[in-house]
């Protein structure tokens, strides 16, 4: 249904709490994202790289920036309010 819809004029975020399994991680974010982005979404909310650890980088823009917040509760829990406190200042300038 997704890749049918017209997502022309439509603004969307997302995000994730990856697995612990590195060559999956956040790839069906990846999937969204490239899936809406062609049917003409505008995608908002990437988020810097740095202090993630990771190996197979399905979910990494041109930009080098994830394509969505990316919460790791089971590696990194005491970086999830400064992460997703971040993450919110972003969208707020980009939808202000």
């Amino acid at each position: 249904m997704l890749t049918r819809a017209d997502q022309s004029e439509k603004r969307g975020a997302g995000w994730s709490d990856p697995p612990n399994n590195s060559q999956s991680f956040v790839s069906t974010m990846r999937i969204f994202y490239d899936t809406v982005i062609m049917r003409g979404a505008c995608v908002i909310g990437s988020c810097p790289r740095e202090g993630y650890k990771f190996c197979f980088p399905v979910a990494l823009l041109e930009n080098d920036e994830f394509l969505g917040l990316l919460l790791d509760e089971e590696n990194q829990y005491d970086l999830t309010e400064k992460r997703i406190d971040g993450w919110l200042e972003k969208i707020k300038q980009a939808v202000l």
